[in-house]
């Protein structure tokens, strides 16, 4: 296996709602940047692309980039992709390459089985998974103004740790990992549904659907807790897939974007194509759906038509 240092040297926008954001800032040319302000999670398109080897994250952030995609959310858990498959030489071969394609990396999904933080036989490699999470989203990521690196987590819930030792020790474990992460400059937000009181809150809103929750509602409940929403969407059919897909949408977009802008919340919209059969072509019809196709360079197809997310890009929740 090659060694990390080989591997890393048609929609309005009314339908929106709130006005979308663009990533001026967020490039290091600097200037205006049109690109709607969003992230995308390089994991699933990184493991569509088996057949690329070794090359696979850098045809994947390539790829991100043609499509007018200015930010990548990393995975922890995605071969390839693992901070311990990273060592500081691919770090910095990362961090060259996302600033030549003009990308940012937003942070990390860490998805740790919750149950793992619940057993003692596995507690420790959990909390150690996360610790390398928060150290390699400060390390790809960095920190700006504009945009605080988070990294994502799916806590037990209160419900599910229950009380004595077990939910003590767990009490303890996040308090210790939020304040990691505070020092490393990175946020660490909860998915959970509820999420834990004391962390920072994650919204997916295709999970909130599939359980039978309103999405909207639970940004209003986050208020200026929330850190991180993801931008995905659960089908009538059951399937994750892109927004705004015509005869299967369920997502009131512009009602989630309305309630974002109302608690404040001005983080990128992270498109998460985790379980979609095509990653790739799903944040390629997410971003037309975003722009009305604008952004598309010369060469690329439009994906922004009807029914182009349930053939290609959708999933099981």
């Amino acid at each position: 296996m090659a060694s990390s240092h080989e591997r890393f040297g048609d929609l309005p926008a009314a339908q929106l709602g709130a006005p979308l954001a663009t990533a001026s800032g967020t490039a290091s040319g600097g200037g205006a940047d049109p690109r709607p302000f969003v992230a995308a999670t390089i994991g699933p398109i990184v493991e569509a692309r088996a057949d690329a080897g070794p090359n696979g994250a850098r045809e994947a952030l390539a790829a991100l980039a043609r499509i007018g995609c200015p930010c990548v959310q990393w995975s922890v858990t995605t071969p390839g992709l693992r901070p311990r498959e990273l060592d500081g030489t691919a770090r910095r071969g990362i961090l060259t390459e996302l600033k030549r394609l003009e990308l940012r990396c937003s942070g990390v999904d860490a998805w740790i089985p919750p149950g793992h933080l619940l057993d003692r036989s596995t507690i420790d490699r959990a909390i150690g998974a996360i610790e390398q999470a928060i150290l390699l989203a400060s390390d790809l990521a960095g920190t700006s103004d504009r945009m605080r690196p988070v990294v994502a987590v799916l806590v037990p819930t209160e419900r599910e740790a229950g009380e004595g030792t077990a939910a003590s020790e767990l009490n303890q474990a996040i308090g210790a990992l939020a304040a990691r992460a505070e020092r490393a400059g990175v946020v660490l937000a909860d998915h959970a549904l509820p999420p834990r009181p004391q962390l920072p809150v994650g919204i997916d809103p295709a999970a909130a659907l599939a359980a039978g929750l309103d999405p909207v509602a639970q940004v209003i409940a986050a208020g200026p807790r929330l850190a991180s929403a993801r931008l995905v969407d659960c089908f009538r059919s059951g399937l994750r897939g892109p927004v705004l897909e015509p005869g299967e949408s369920r997502l009131d977009v512009s009602a989630y974007r309305v309630a974002m802008s109302v608690v404040g919340f001005d983080g990128p919209l992270i498109v998460d194509s985790r379980q979609w059969r095509d990653p790739l072509g799903g944040v390629r019809v997410t971003i037309d759906r975003l722009t009305g196709g604008t952004l598309r360079r010369p060469g690329e197809r439009s994906a922004g038509g009807t029914g182009s997310g349930i053939d290609r890009g959708a999933g099981k929740p």
